[in-house]
């Protein structure tokens, strides 16, 4: 399940990523250096997530810190695609990337703790895998940006990321609960 869950942030929202150029140009009428700016927030998001959960740990369960991460990195998704403003921009890019970040790690150490040794490195594998298909969804993408807008696009991927997190929630109790 949790490898599933991973196809979330990794194949629907990670794309978000590669529509910054668009975006910079598009919504926030701003050159190509704010552009960087706002991919560079993203290894800050990334960064403060990974200090965060070393310095804090990640509660008593795993599971719904998987889980809420999806949720709360497609919630600023929908968040950073309103966003005209070039602070508000940087602080839901950031946001999302913690969101992300979060996801990985944790998902990645319940799957690390849940599996067999045996299992292990066939598992982690497989978890890894699904970065692959990230460049299918991000065609997908653009070719929805090309239809409508930047806008347009990146809310309907943070929907669905948020309507599949939702569900994910209800019907996966074995994540839910994984501690």
């Amino acid at each position: 399940n949790l490898i599933l869950l991973g196809l979330i942030p990794n194949v629907l929202l990670h794309p978000v990523w590669f529509m910054l150029p668009v975006f910079t140009v598009d919504v926030l009428h701003r050159n190509v250096e704010v552009g960087g700016y706002l991919l560079a927030t993203t290894g800050a998001g990334g960064l403060i997530s990974a200090l965060a959960i070393a310095s804090l740990g990640f509660g008593i369960n795993r599971g719904l810190v998987c889980l809420f991460s999806i949720m709360f990195a497609a919630t600023t998704t929908i968040l950073f695609a309103h966003s005209q403003w070039l602070f508000l921009a940087i602080i839901f890019i950031g946001a999302m990337s913690f969101g992300q970040a979060n996801f990985r790690t944790s998902s990645s150490t319940l799957i690390q703790s849940l599996v067999p040794d045996q299992l292990r490195g066939r598992i982690t594998s497989l978890h890894m895998y699904s970065q692959g298909f990230v460049f299918m969804s991000s065609l997908a993408v653009g070719w929805l940006v090309d239809l409508t807008t930047v806008v347009v696009a990146l809310t309907v991927i943070g929907s669905a990321g948020l309507v599949l997190g939702l569900i994910s929630y209800m019907i996966l109790p074995r994540v839910r609960d994984a501690r």
